[in-house]
């Protein structure tokens, strides 16, 4: 039995000839399109262009194959069919169509391109046995010639040309064919006319329905931006006599004067190409002339880049020279103090030994005494015990037991009423009040349970009242809120479901429907669940608001397929994913339309989170972010939920990649920030992640090839960025830790200003200035560097002799009525040579050999303007990992904590930004220095450092702290002559309502 063809509507014609307004009326006729279609352009297409995007994709590579393009006039010959037959395009071509047809009764399609590439299509046709029907579409030749010039440029008589070749292979292609020609103007004058005539001629259907929509909706006298008439057509000297012949014929056939037939149009196309390839000679030449110049050019930057890559390499080698040397001299150095140290250690042995001996004695003579005071304490442990059991049978003992019992309650209730204070002074009685009668009537008295032990459970943990974001809403004046409900954009939603415990999937979408914000709407995407629960919950949504879409996919595609099903579809200027098991706050879309308003350039939102247990019932965890942290990105996908993004820039991009299921957000956060900076964070909880067995919110091996697809993603976008780095495990699972390496070997100015003081070690004295330049000198495995020493004159005859003994040291004196080390700081600045400055303490001392290296690597990226290192004091706490603003004044997060503590968010263990790095070990462009002017002598002793950092920040560059990086810091003793307090100055210069002045 014969396979029944699938049936196929192609739409053909021109470029500007109305291709994109004719595909959009074969909805009218029940035809699908697919749901792969190329975004609308502002200013070119606003209506969309209706092309599929793969079979566009696959034109243009085909064309590409034969070096060709649509704007050649050159046509397909049979040896071009030929080499796209031998490289498999047409079984390309074939399974592409076959997977569009499937599970579609009619499908059709549209893409200018089919017209130039129709000899190949042909075949394809047939060999995939599809039932093809025709639509010509033609236009006015001086419109389409006067739309070419203005857009693309393209001169008149080339354009007639370029008219003529597309559609005189239309024109072959259509004879003894199902097909019909339309006139562009036509249609837009007499739509239903139109229609209806493309309908009878293809037997289709008209859906009323959809006509109307397509009338009072789409169609609009704008979308011809330029009308002709035939007499202008005639008199315009460029036209060639036979595009005006051909233009004739089809007007006539068009218009039902003429009906085709085999024999007399092959004799008129016959003899019109003949004149044309007269024609297109000279044109010919030009498009060669211009592809030789193209591809010269596409060669001279391939060049360009092979030699940006070879200054690279020899940088990196360069780098990697210095590194071996390194390693060799102190492999040599090593060697000569083993040596020393062997022959040191024999007589020390010896020495030991007897040593050893005498404390055996006295360890025999201690084990005697401690035997003996073991059998002391047995006695008296055997004593207490009895006395103990005495006790506790007493009968006072047992007559006291109630006053306990009552001091244990008076403990309790004293806990309970800490936790009224609070929640009375953080909400207040008479929203208390209000929240337990709403509450009691939504919810009953489980309700008041539930939200009684959370908010307890809370308090416990942190101290802290946790409550969302109702409060800071309605503190906000009426007229705010009607403002970003009236002008606020319209934000689609979108739920990718399959398979979803059903009470879950219904506290989703009900999480939507109660969102205060008004202007949204959910659009909810089964990715072939199969489920007819499923089915019957979202359609019954679906028909009961108008906010909300449902569409069935027809075949399991993942989450990225999914979601891209969703974003294509959706119709808000932003959109989020609310995923399937999750809850959003009811504030999350008004707080999202709020920052469009604030923000109007903004492109990516993200807010804070917490957790929720599998009923749904309970908030916990709750993860407080920072705002944009370019480098912490780079270990997580720290903004995760919820995040809003500009829909038309990630159409932009290609919407979600398939390859990433798993990791998709991260991999298009990624794409997103690389293409925009515009980022901004809402510090308020609105999102619910739900923890159960499926959800990563309980374990990353709910998805074991998430971090592997994250890191994969990572790396790509570091390769974008053309970073030269290396990606390590984090101490956590499913994080990253990203060193980044110089990209050229700068001179680096290590800038020391020093009181020359002194500080006992272990019982020895040493000088700071001596033993930090010996600590850089020997354990920096960087070496391109400097050292700018300013004293104060006080160096004595031995240091100036060592000091001038090391030729990368350059000595300065600073002299000053009144001391400042800002001025000192800022003298040392002017002796450097170097590319970038290092701001460094005397009393530092180097622990990790590469960490000039590191701080280099990341002082070179784009958008960096100061670094700094993990310091430690010398009992491995930490003294420095980041400067925050805390309480007005600058601050140390993590001060004295273990140095391999986590820290918040895994923040003392990864790269990350902060407002400000401390001066004591800071690293800063040459350039960025010289622009700020320095260090400020408004702050001579404190805070110079935080206020530099802040005009970094003020620049729009960020600070980095870097984990990698350790140093040991001796605080305290650079600065001499004692402290004068500046924090009023730092206020009144920084601080205005509480925050930061940008």
């Amino acid at each position: 039995m014969e396979t029944q063809k699938k049936k196929l509507v192609v739409v053909l014609g021109m470029h500007r000839s109305g291709t994109s307004v004719i595909t959009r009326g074969l909805l009218a006729m029940g035809v699908e399109l697919g749901d792969r279609m190329l975004p609308s352009v502002e200013g070119d297409n606003d209506k969309g262009y209706w092309e599929d995007v793969d079979i566009n994709a696959l034109n243009v590579e085909m064309l590409s194959f034969i070096a060709s393009d649509w704007y050649h006039l050159k046509p397909i010959v049979d040896n071009d069919v030929a080499k796209l037959r031998n490289a498999g395009y047409i079984e390309r071509a074939i399974t592409l169509l076959q997977s569009k047809v499937k599970n579609r009764a009619i499908f059709g399609f549209k893409d200018p391109r089919t017209a130039k590439l129709l000899p190949l299509w042909k075949e394809v046709f047939n060999q995939g046995r599809f039932d093809v029907s025709y639509i010509i579409a033609i236009r006015n030749p001086l419109s389409v010639a006067k739309s070419l010039l203005k857009r693309a440029n393209i001169p008149l008589e080339k354009s007639y040309l370029l008219w003529f070749g597309h559609v005189i292979e239309c024109l072959i292609a259509i004879i003894g064919k199902k097909q019909i020609i339309v006139d562009y103007d036509v249609l837009i004058k007499s739509p239903t006319t139109e229609l209806s005539r493309i309908s009878k001629s293809l037997q289709l259907p008209i859906i009323v329905g959809e006509l109307q929509s397509y009338e009072q909706q789409f169609l609009d006298e704008r979308l011809r931006h330029t009308v002709y008439s035939m007499d202008e057509v005639r008199l315009d000297e460029a036209c060639p006599l036979i595009v005006r012949e051909l233009y004739d014929f089809l007007l006539d056939v068009a218009e039902e004067k003429i009906i085709i037939n085999d024999t007399m149009a092959q004799a008129k196309t016959s003899d019109w190409i003949k004149i044309y390839n007269r024609l297109i000679e000279p044109f010919q030449l030009i498009d060669q002339l211009s592809h030789a110049q193209a591809h010269a050019n596409l060669q001279l930057l391939e060049r360009n880049s092979q030699i940006d890559k070879l200054c690279q390499q020899v940088n990196e080698y360069e780098i990697q020279l210095n590194r071996l040397k390194n390693i060799i001299a102190r492999s040599q150095r090593k060697n000569n103090d083993q040596a020393i140290n062997f022959v040191k250690q024999i007589a020390d042995r010896d020495v030991q030994f007897s040593e050893l001996k005498s404390s055996l004695d006295t360890l025999n003579c201690n084990l005697t005494a401690a035997r003996t005071q073991i059998e002391n304490l047995n006695r008296g442990l055997s004593g207490a015990r009895a006395e103990n059991e005495a006790i506790l049978n007493s009968l006072s003992w047992k007559l006291t037991n109630p006053l306990r019992t009552i001091g244990t309650c008076i403990k309790i209730v004293r806990s309970y009423m800490y936790f009224a204070k609070s929640i009375i002074a953080t909400i207040g009685v008479y929203r208390i009040v209000q929240e337990f009668f709403r509450t009691l009537k939504n919810e009953g008295l489980p309700g008041i349970q539930r939200r009684v032990k959370n908010a307890i459970s809370y308090y416990n943990a942190t101290g802290q009242i946790y409550y969302r974001t109702e409060k800071n809403e309605n503190q906000e004046s009426g007229e705010i809120i009607e403002r970003i409900q009236n002008e606020g954009p319209k934000i689609s939603v979108i739920i990718s479901i399959y398979k979803t415990p059903i009470e879950m999937l219904k506290q989703a979408i009900e999480s939507v429907i109660q969102q205060k914000y008004k202007n949204w709407e959910l659009i909810l995407v089964d990715d072939f669940s199969q489920s007819e629960i499923i089915q019957k919950l979202c359609n019954s949504y679906q028909e009961n608001n108008s906010n909300i879409r449902y569409i069935e996919r027809s075949e399991n595609g993942n989450i990225s397929a999914a979601n891209n099903t969703g974003l294509y579809n959706a119709r808000g200027s932003f959109y989020t994913i609310l995923d399937h098991d999750d809850i959003l706050d009811p504030s999350a879309l008004y707080e999202a339309a709020k920052i469009t308003l604030e923000h109007p350039h903004v492109d990516y939102i993200y807010s804070d989170e917490d957790k929720v247990t599998k009923d749904g019932l309970t908030f916990f965890g709750p993860f407080f972010k920072p705002d944009w942290s370019p480098e912490y990105m780079l270990a997580m996908m720290y903004t995760c939920h919820m995040s809003v993004y500009r829909t038309a820039l990630v159409i932009s991009l290609g919407g979600y990649n398939t390859e990433f299921d798993g990791a998709q957000d991260y991999e298009l956060t990624l794409r997103v920030v690389r293409r925009s900076n515009n980022v901004a964070h809402i510090p308020k909880v609105l999102y619910h992640w739900r923890v159960w067995e499926n959800s990563t919110a309980q374990s990353m091996e709910a998805k074991p090839l998430a971090h592997i697809l994250a890191r994969r993603a990572l790396e790509l976008h570091l390769q974008e960025l053309r970073e030269n780095f290396v990606i390590g495990e984090a101490v956590l699972p499913g994080h990253h830790f990203v060193d980044f390496l110089p990209k050229r070997n700068s001179l680096v100015s290590i800038i020391i200003p020093t009181a020359n003081g002194t500080i006992d070690i272990r019982g020895k004295t040493e000088r700071h200035l001596n033993a930090v330049c010996e600590s850089i000198i020997s354990k920096t495995s960087y070496k391109n560097f400097e050292i700018i020493v300013v004293h104060n004159g006080n160096l004595s005859a031995e240091q100036n002799r060592w000091l001038a003994s090391h030729e990368n040291i350059i000595l300065s004196e600073y002299v000053a009525e009144k001391f400042s080390l800002s001025e000192k700081i800022n003298k040392g600045a002017k002796l450097a040579n170097g590319e970038y400055f290092v701001i460094m303490n005397d009393d530092i001392r180097v622990i990790s050999e590469d960490w000039l290296t590191l701080m280099l690597g990341m002082a070179q990226r784009e958008g960096v303007g100061a670094v700094g290192p993990k310091l430690l004091f010398p009992d491995e706490t930490i003294q420095h990992a980041g400067v925050v603003i805390l309480g007005g004044l600058p601050g140390h997060p993590y001060y004295q904590n273990p140095k391999n503590a986590l820290g918040y968010g895994l923040g003392l263990q990864v790269n990350r930004n902060y407002v400000a790095v401390t001066g004591a070990c800071c690293m800063t462009p040459r350039s960025v220095f010289e622009e700020i002017g320095g260090y400020s002598n408004k702050y001579p002793l404190n805070y110079n450092d935080v206020d530099y950092c802040l005009k970094v920040r003020k620049l729009g560059l960020r600070s980095v702290y870097i984990a990698n990086a350790h140093l040991y810091h001796y605080e305290g003793v650079s600065k001499e002559g004692g402290v004068p307090l500046q924090r009023k100055k730092f206020k009144s210069s920084w601080l205005t309502g509480g925050g930061i002045q940008k």
